[in-house]
């Protein structure tokens, strides 16, 4: 099994191609910057887990087992 991670549509065009996870990068990108403005506000606020969405994209270079 070979996958990807950032579900480009480049990863379509491999042989075979590439199953790929798409990632929420914008979502990302908010959700860290948020966290950071918090920490540079309150030194003290504290650390967090956060989960973003991302879509598995199925393609030939997976297979059942």
């Amino acid at each position: 099994m070979v996958t990807g991670f950032d579900g480009t549509t480049q990863s379509a065009f491999t042989d075979p191609p590439l199953t790929t996870v798409k990632i929420q990068g914008t979502e990302i990108g908010r959700l860290a910057a948020e966290l950071l403005l918090n920490r540079i506000r309150i030194p003290s606020f504290p650390y967090s887990w956060t989960h973003v969405k991302s879509t598995p994209i199925w393609r030939e270079s997976t297979r059942s087992v």
